[in-house]
């Protein structure tokens, strides 16, 4: 297995001209580079800013492979039906600009030598701050409410899944494990693309004395179901992920796992080596 992938995630096209000529600039460096693959991990544009963004990486004619994000179900329409965008919307045009949509189905070189599976995951709140509901009791309802202290997640805002978010959760597990138990049959080697980052380790990093709003957000990180599920899997080797906009490294078991990083006005890339085991990174500023 010789192979090049180019990671990147968190493009959130159309959010802020600085971020657009990043995402311009890393979309020119990915069809330079040429690797073998290519994968988004996540909130690349809400609504029609899905297609504009996936449009900048047409001159890249190798294997491009989509993760959803929390921000590609958003909708701005009444009532909004984030189910709907994430089985149908997000697919078509996944397709409509040749990207192969990893929350519905893996992808598998040629050779068998990898697979790729891809999940956006979600959150149950089963990550939150202990300390908070000793100090909050009625804190799980505004988890509900997708409430901080001071203001909203947005995701309370644009999301309506019709289900709670537990039950999401499960659902998009259930494909990811489905996923992982086929293609570790079929593969010798597994790498997984998951929006919200699985473990704890890739995180937002949490100052030594964290506010209150601070440690909310760790209710709207994951889920601790993943962090379980990843690790059963001994052929799978590498794991990226998004979501915090924070550059995090970890090995947990036999996984290596990184937290791509950028932000709204700036860019990250990762370029993965096999078989020399190289994760290379470089920014977009």
């Amino acid at each position: 297995m010789r192979m090049r992938i180019a990671i990147t995630a968190d493009l959130h096209w159309g959010i802020s001209a600085q971020g657009d000529r990043c995402t311009q600039r890393l979309a020119q460096r990915v069809a330079r580079l040429n690797p073998d693959v290519l994968i988004l991990l996540g909130d690349t544009g809400v609504e029609e800013a899905l297609a504009e963004c996936l449009a900048h990486f047409q001159p890249f004619r190798g294997v491009k492979l989509l993760v959803a994000g929390n921000h590609c179900i958003w909708s701005h329409a009444r009532p909004a039906n984030s189910l709907k965008i994430y089985r149908e919307l997000i697919p078509a045009t996944a397709k409509k600009f040749g990207f192969h949509y990893l929350d519905e189905k893996p992808w598998l070189a040629p050779d068998h030598s990898l697979a790729i599976v891809g999940n956006m995951s979600w959150y149950d709140y089963s990550c939150a701050a202990p300390a908070l509901a000793e100090k909050y009791p009625g804190v799980e309802t505004m988890y509900r409410r997708k409430e901080f202290f001071n203001g909203q997640h947005n995701d309370g805002q644009y999301v309506r899944l019709g289900m709670t978010d537990a039950e999401f959760t499960q659902y998009v597990l259930s494909h990811l494990k489905t996923h992982l138990d086929e293609m570790s049959q079929r593969a010798e080697t597994l790498l997984a693309a998951i929006h919200h980052p699985p473990f704890s380790e890739l995180f937002y990093p949490m100052k030594t004395k964290s506010s209150d709003d601070e440690l909310m957000w760790l209710a709207y990180t994951s889920n601790r179901a993943i962090a379980e599920l990843l690790p059963r899997y001994p052929k799978l080797r590498y794991v990226f992920c998004g979501h915090t906009h924070a550059a995090r490294a970890a090995t947990v078991g036999q996984i290596r796992a990184f937290n791509i990083g950028g932000n709204y006005d700036w860019k990250r890339l990762a370029v993965l080596k096999l078989p020399e085991d190289e994760v290379a990174f470089e920014v977009f500023r």
